[in-house]
């Protein structure tokens, strides 16, 4: 579902032709959403809003919201419910809208089944009278202005219309995953040396969020040989002097250290180069930029020297 939207959209159709084929597409997938779909509808007018994420079959999604605000164009004359006494025309004002969760009570969400909103009634500029039976047509302008937990909101607002036959319109707002961005940092603890010291240098992995990172590997191939933790990382293993820190998951704004020690040498004498890398199995390419970090220690060695005169 994830790749169908992303051709879809990659053809440039316009929003509402995109969102009516997965609409149409979660339907056929055999996916039963807890409302009434338009075909099925009597009574007043109401709007059914249903919350899917990209993935196939689509998942039904709790805990968004929603903003229903009234469009001025294509609204009928005549007295409406909730407006502060008879207006004709009626024209919307700045409080004219109505936010709604799946966990709302009656009647702002008469069924109030997980991942599905059905609002009938009270709707702002709810129409009474010659439209409510079919002679004109509402508009409404519907935003997600808080996403699922874990999701990021659909960003295109839709503009949906209903004329009372049939008396209910469907709109269908798939929520794309939150993306993680992993950073890997490394510093080198007490440059300058002298050959002989210890050499210590300490990785930090970060999950800067806001999505869940999975598959998390840190690796640095350490300059030298005989490197060695120190405190022990559980994470981490250093095996043949590469660094390797493994996390199943990793949640938006944890992070880990390790510290990775060695006694240094003449051959050591100038500088310590080397670099620490990460990858998440789910991040997506335009945040790698801070996948990757160096550092380096400048290790000294003595010049002796010996002089011998005659007296």
């Amino acid at each position: 579902m994830a790749n169908l939207l992303g051709g879809l959209k990659s053809l440039r159709l316009p929003h509402q032709v995109v969102m009516g084929v997965m609409a149409a597409l979660v339907l056929s997938l055999g996916l039963v959403f807890q409302g009434i779909t338009p075909a099925q509808a009597t009574g007043n007018p109401y709007i059914l809003i249903n919350k899917v994420d990209a993935s196939v079959p689509p998942v039904l999604l709790g805990g968004a919201t929603f903003r229903i605000v009234p469009n001025p164009n294509g609204l009928c004359q005549g007295n409406h419910t909730g407006q502060p006494g008879s207006q004709n025309p009626w024209i919307p004002g700045v409080n004219d809208f109505l936010d709604v969760t799946d966990n709302n009570t009656v009647p702002y969400d008469e069924d109030p089944a997980n991942g599905v909103i059905r609002i009938q009634d009270l709707l702002p500029g709810h129409p009474e009278g010659p439209c409510d039976q079919g002679n004109g047509v509402n508009e409404y302008t519907i935003s997600e202005i808080a996403a699922p937990p874990g999701y990021d909101p659909d960003p295109v607002a839709q503009l949906i219309k209903y004329t009372g036959t049939p008396r209910g319109v469907v709109a269908t707002f798939v929520n794309q995953l939150q993306k993680p961005d992993v950073k890997v940092e490394k510093s080198a603890a007490n440059s300058p040396i002298s050959a002989g010291d210890v050499a210590s240098f300490t990785i930090k992995t970060t999950n800067l969020g806001p999505g869940v990172a999975t598959n998390v590997v840190t690796t640095d191939s350490l300059p030298g040989t005989g490197w060695a933790e120190n405190p022990d990382n559980p994470a981490c293993d250093i095996v043949a002097d590469v660094l390797t820190c493994t996390y199943s998951s990793m949640a938006a704004g944890a992070s880990d250290s390790v510290t990775v020690q060695r006694t240094t040498t003449a051959a050591d004498c100038g500088a310590l180069d080397n670099t620490a890398k990460v990858t998440a199995s789910n991040e997506p390419a335009a945040n790698t930029a801070n996948n990757s970090a160096s550092a380096s220690m400048a290790v000294n060695c003595p010049d002796v020297k010996v002089e011998k005169t005659a007296a």
